[in-house]
C-alpha cells in the first residue's frame, strides 16, 4: 500500500469509527436539519440504525474513499443524506490538516432530508 492510499484508509477508518459509535463527543458532533429533528423518535432510532449500518459506498458517493458521504432510504421516510466534514478541531473554524489523526481532526456529520439539500 501506498502512502495516499495509507492516509485514505485511515480516514475512512475514522470516518467509519465516528459514524457507527455517534455519541461519542471526543470524535465529534451530528447535527439534524429541521426536517430530520421533525422526524418521530421511531423514524429518528432507524436513520440512526442505517447511518450506523451503512456500508454502499461506490466510486459515484465516495470517489476519494473516504466514507464521507452517504444517502439513506426507510420506506415510509424521505430520503435522508449524510456527509461528514473534517474539522482542525471543535471550533469548526478551518478544515483539518491531518484529517487522518484523531488527534488533530474532530468531525461533523449532519444529516438532512433530500428535500433540504
Amino acid at each position: 500500500m501506498d502512502y495516499e492510499q495509507k492516509i485514505i484508509t485511515e480516514i475512512a477508518a475514522l470516518n467509519d469509527e465516528f459514524r457507527n459509535s455517534p455519541f461519542k463527543p471526543e470524535l465529534g458532533k451530528i447535527y439534524c436539519t429541521p426536517g430530520v429533528a421533525g422526524l418521530t423518535d421511531k423514524d429518528k432510532a432507524e436513520v440512526f440504525k442505517c447511518l450506523r449500518a451503512y456500508d454502499n459506498f461506490t466510486y459515484e458517493s465516495d470517489p476519494y474513499g473516504w466514507h464521507e458521504f452517504g444517502c439513506i432510504e426507510i420506506e415510509g421516510i424521505e430520503k435522508i443524506f449524510w456527509k461528514i466534514d473534517i474539522f482542525e478541531d471543535e471550533t469548526l473554524s478551518c478544515g483539518a490538516e491531518f484529517p487522518n489523526d484523531r488527534k488533530y481532526s474532530y468531525r461533523v456529520l449532519t444529516l438532512m432530508l433530500a428535500s433540504e439539500y
